[in-house]
């Protein structure tokens, strides 16, 4: 069996949140910043064999009783990612994988997160492209001019977990199972 990960809030990843909800507010309409934290693993690198970047996940009622009664702060989601991968991005990278992970946060009402296809996001793929993570050149999204993202794809993004399901409760942004508080 492996080492156990440790982790440590990353403030950099979530002053980008805030910023990106504030500088995007109609895209990002069902994100609050105090509702996301980014975690970052600082032990250990991401395997070889794991493809994702960074995965969000909807932390479960019981789970969000603690962190609230001893964190002091209402977390719903946390997006995890390693230290070893963020040290090495640039700043625009940064944003568009921390603007991926918080575009699958659906409605309030919603049971889980927004699905991981590409009609759910459209809107990245309309602004980037295929294989967008492997790009040098991504804009910046919090300087200049904002990126002219087209909104109705972030709204067709929404529509199309009318059902509510989409991911489960406790399941991640990555069709993974729960998030392992260790």
């Amino acid at each position: 069996m492996g080492e156990d990960k440790e982790y440590e809030v990353l403030d950099e990843g979530n002053e980008i949140i805030t910023q990106l909800c504030k500088r995007y507010k109609p895209h990002f309409r069902y994100v609050d910043p105090e509702h996301v934290v980014v975690l970052a693993v600082m032990n250990l690198p991401r395997p070889f064999s794991m493809k994702k970047l960074a995965k969000i996940t909807k932390i479960d009622p019981a789970h969000r009783t603690i962190l609230k009664r001893y964190g002091r702060r209402d977390v719903r989601y946390i997006i995890e990612l390693y230290s070893s991968d963020w040290v090495q991005w640039n700043l625009p990278r940064k944003q568009w994988i921390i603007a991926h992970e918080i575009g699958h946060i659906a409605k309030p009402e919603s049971k889980g997160l927004v699905q991981h296809s590409v009609e759910d996001h459209a809107w990245l793929l309309d602004a980037v492209g295929i294989e967008w993570w492997n790009k040098d050149n991504l804009p910046n999204l919090l300087e200049g001019e904002p990126f002219p993202f087209r909104i109705g794809l972030f709204y067709h993004l929404h529509e199309s977990d009318e059902d509510g399901s989409g991911v489960p409760e406790g399941g991640d942004s990555h069709g993974g199972r729960r998030f392992e508080f260790e």
